[in-house]
């Protein structure tokens, strides 16, 4: 019954838990590809939508994870150094924060 998309993001965090990751930092996640915000692409609208749309399952998945505990359940924490990111499943640590 869930809304399909494929996002290699999902990938890369399982790896990193099977590598044994406790705590991740993500850069860059932005969720978010609208013109004057994403870096220049050379992408058509209906990519751009696409992509949006893409962000939006793959955000409402990773929401529903956090609040079923899912991530203290695997031992892992994550966290979005990116302060404009659409991704919402994650608390916000500045990225000097991330560093200390």
């Amino acid at each position: 019954g869930e809304d399909k998309t494929v996002n290699t993001m999902l990938l890369a965090m399982r790896l990193l838990r099977y590598l044994g990751a406790k705590r991740v930092y993500m850069l860059g996640v932005d969720f978010d590809m609208t013109p004057g915000y994403s870096f220049a692409q050379g992408r058509t609208q209906d990519a751009i939508d696409s992509n949006n749309r893409q962000f939006a399952i793959t955000n409402g998945w990773l929401c529903r994870m956090s609040e079923l505990g899912t991530w203290d359940r695997f031992g892992i924490e994550f966290y979005n150094c990116n302060p404009r990111s659409g991704l919402r499943a994650f608390a916000h640590v500045p990225f000097a924060a991330a560093v200390d």
